[in-house]
């Protein structure tokens, strides 16, 4: 059974919210898009810092071919796409994305 990154995200919620993108031209926004990834931890911190009581975390996961783009020959090793997970009646597709926040 899969078990949960903790050091992504600390404890469980009842709130949540995964947006899965595709990026349309990925040879031409990799630089871009790649500083947008590097901004996210901050952004999330100064939105968290609104109200702490929320708890708010933020992850970011690139895709398997989008990372070739992002940073050709230095893929980690088992980078591989996302196939899907299902376990206790809940299930995450495989959805075939390049960003997953």
């Amino acid at each position: 059974m899969p078990e949960p990154q903790g050091v992504i995200l600390p404890e469980p919620s009842e709130n949540a919210i995964f947006m899965v993108l595709r990026v349309r031209d990925a040879a031409g926004s990799a630089q871009p898009v790649a500083k947008i990834v590097a901004r996210t931890p901050a952004l999330t911190a100064r939105l968290g810092a609104l109200d702490r009581r929320a708890k708010l975390v933020s992850a970011v996961g690139i895709g398997s071919d989008f990372w070739d783009v992002l940073s050709p020959g230095r893929r980690p090793a088992g980078l591989r796409p996302f196939a899907p997970v299902s376990a206790n009646g809940r299930g995450a597709p495989s959805t075939g994305g390049d960003l997953l926040f």
